[in-house]
């Protein structure tokens, strides 16, 4: 731990080195944070605290600013990964680490978030983990990104263009349209609640801080009174008195902000400081899943346009005479796809059925969209009838 320091001249006038403050009070019971030569230079200070006064973001030395910058981090890492591949191939293993991260490789998948032995032992009670099920959520993406790559794949290598898969290839990319509508639904939500509590919970849990600080403080200031009150002669009556009420009048505010802590408490579901705290890291992973969901929801928007995309190229190559068919050969299927999906979601997660409606809906009017805009592409080159 780092300590702020401040720089003070000796009686000789010579800049000294630095010292360390420390958080004095006057016998008029004021505080103030000094250095111990500043507090010699004016008698009726008494040191009241143990620790120095830290600072902010430490001493800049740059031995600290090297062993805590992203640089260093990155060669321990590699560091890491070229020791464990070493092991692996020593034991003759086929599998390989690397210390990069998915953008780095140049990875079209979300990597995962770090989920931690608490949330696997709710996973193990039964109870789902916010972290354990984004994870889920995550992987059944990323398996559907590589679907839609392998489908890709096939298309590219497809000869003949018949009627029947032109209608079956429409309906996998309608089918895989649901899917990534439902996920990009399911993501707004649940960063909607999440955000909500944040809101709702974060003033509530600040001025809960708040109040714990004005508590101490004025602990802290009745403590001085009472020594101050205790050290006078008895014959110092007026002064006595004074501290007295001034004792009677922090002993009233005390009573009023444990009153309040009690009150925040309660609204927070918390018994003690200690829950209070980790109600405030509870909102703080809230957050940090916060971001986690929009680079998810970057990353399903860019997979929406290129399924897309694909739709309406397919589209494009069905011959005006082949419409008819195509359309019902897909009328034929649809429903068997559609529950396909259903299935494929329900092996992750509960599905909820009006999320589902809606990824329909919003997944048919792209198609409609799309089958409007390759109309409007052909006309011109179809014949006058």
């Amino acid at each position: 731990m780092t300590f702020e320091v401040t720089s003070y001249d000796n009686p000789a006038g010579t800049q000294t080195s630095q010292e360390k403050q420390y958080k004095y009070r006057s016998a008029a019971g004021v505080s103030a944070w000094l250095t111990p030569t500043q507090a010699a230079r004016e008698p009726g200070w008494e040191r009241c605290s143990k620790q120095p006064k830290t600072a902010k973001f430490g001493r800049q030395n740059p031995l600290c600013a090297r062993w805590n910058s992203p640089e260093q981090l990155l060669d321990w890492r590699e560091a890491w990964a070229d020791a464990v591949n070493r092991a692996l191939e020593e034991k003759q293993q086929s599998a390989r680490v690397t210390h990069l991260s998915h953008a780095a490789l140049g990875l079209d998948e979300q990597p995962t978030v770090h989920e931690g032995s608490q949330a696997r032992s709710l996973e193990l009670q039964g109870i789902k983990a916010d972290r354990c099920e984004l994870n889920r959520q995550i992987r059944a993406d990323n398996k559907l990104l590589r679907e839609l790559k392998t489908q890709l794949a096939k298309l590219s290598k497809v000869v003949e263009n018949t009627v029947e898969h032109i209608a079956e290839t429409l309906e996998r990319l309608r089918s895989s349209l649901i899917m990534l509508q439902y996920r990009l639904l399911v993501n707004r939500k649940r960063a909607d609640t999440w955000k909500r509590q944040v809101n709702y919970y974060r003033p509530i849990l600040q001025d809960y801080h708040a109040v714990t600080q004005q508590l101490a403080d004025k602990k802290s200031e009745q403590e001085q009174l009472q020594t101050n009150r205790s050290v006078l002669s008895p014959l110092q009556i007026v002064r006595r008195r004074q501290l007295a009420e001034q004792i009677a009048a922090l002993t009233e505010k005390i009573e009023e902000l444990r009153s309040r802590q009690a009150m925040i408490l309660r609204n927070l579901d918390c018994k003690n400081n200690g829950e209070a705290q980790r109600f405030g890291s509870y909102l703080d992973k809230l957050e940090e899943m916060q971001q986690n969901l929009a680079a998810q929801r970057e990353n399903l928007a860019q997979q929406l346009s290129a399924t897309t995309k694909q739709y309406l190229e397919i589209e494009n190559m069905i011959q005006p005479e082949d419409a008819d068919a195509v359309h019902r050969h897909r009328t034929a299927m649809r429903k068997a796809y559609t529950a396909e999906i259903y299935r494929q979601i329900q092996t992750t997660a509960t599905v909820d059925d009006i999320l589902f409606s809606k990824a329909e809906q919003r997944a048919e009017q792209i198609t409609a969209d799309t089958r409007n805009d390759a109309i409007f592409t052909r006309k011109p080159t179809e014949p006058t009838r």
